[in-house]
């Protein structure tokens, strides 16, 4: 029985010590995330309580976010689950795997792994190979992404080549330009920066995000529109379902009889479930809200 006792003690203080860890590296993890990005970070007379002044691309699909503050685009948080305001009363957010935030951290992390850092950062990550081409050739990676408040819709990466003669090409498809990052045809890279690309280096990073972002964005409404599309036939599904199933429910109105009057007008008759017609009105109605409340929230 004392051994039972004790292996639930320190089961149940392993799991305390472990969810105070997760939160503390959680916290670490956004808040870098956030000061990489050009945000801020400062603690406040609670030492469980901090604030972070959010960058501008990470302040979508928050505002109903415990903490948020969408006039400063500051979010209050806390290291502690067990702290829910500061000292004014006012709410303070906690950081859970599926806060909005950490999934932003995360994105963030992985656009750096594609050498998305900001040149005053972080480098971004540079290599040479030789390739089947007639001059020496700069190649970009992108990472382009359609946001919505439920999150990211959708990724690719892309490519946009640009010769020293500032001739570009832009890729969608990894197919198409993978083979001249082949890792095989990896050669050193002493003086090949200041022999080739130095002198252009300005012009073609400029060119390239030009390109990219024009072609992206042809790529990106051409996934809206079908997206859009999908959501139309979606929804006319589950009104279809909503409608069938309020009369699955309420059954045929039989016998309906209307009177009218000055002020008022009401349907007299029961359903074949001896259901009150006004009450299936209200019934119908409340289906119809409830089918208001799922689209509006997709």
């Amino acid at each position: 029985m004392n051994a039972e006792q004790r292996l639930l003690t320190e089961a149940t203080e392993a799991r305390e010590k472990g969810n105070r860890s997760s939160a503390v590296d959680l916290f670490s993890f956004v808040r870098d995330g956030i000061l990489l990005d050009g945000g801020d970070f400062q603690p406040t007379k609670h030492p469980e309580i901090y604030i972070m002044r959010l960058p501008s691309a990470w302040n979508y699909g928050l505002d109903e976010l415990p903490g948020y503050d969408r006039n400063s685009h500051c979010l209050r948080l806390t290291t502690n689950m067990d702290v829910t305001r500061d000292e004014q009363n006012r709410p303070v957010g906690f950081l859970g795997r599926a806060h909005p935030l950490v999934r932003r951290a995360v994105d963030r992390v992985r656009n750096l792994s594609f050498g998305g850092g900001d040149r005053n950062t972080q480098d971004s990550r540079v290599s040479v190979v030789k390739a089947d081409v007639e001059k020496p050739t700069l190649l970009f990676t992108f990472l382009g992404r359609v946001a919505s408040n439920a999150g990211s819709e959708f990724e690719k990466v892309l490519a946009v080549k640009v010769g020293s003669d500032g001739e570009t090409e832009f890729y969608d498809q990894a197919q198409d330009w993978l083979s001249l990052a082949d890792p095989k045809q990896a050669i050193s890279t002493k003086n090949v920066w200041k022999n080739y690309f130095e002198s252009c280096w300005e012009t073609a990073t400029q060119q390239a995000q030009d390109v990219a972002q024009t072609n992206w964005l042809s790529v990106a409404e051409a996934f809206i529109k079908e997206r859009k599309r999908e959501l139309e036939i979606e929804k006319a599904r589950q009104t279809e379902w909503l409608q069938q199933r309020s009369q699955e429910i309420t059954g045929n109105v039989e016998n309906a009889v209307q009177r009218s009057g000055e002020r008022s007008k009401t349907l007299v008759g029961k359903t074949r479930y001896g259901i009150p017609l006004h009450r299936v009105g209200q019934s119908v109605t409340a289906l119809r809200y409830l089918e208001d409340a799922i689209w509006s929230r997709a």
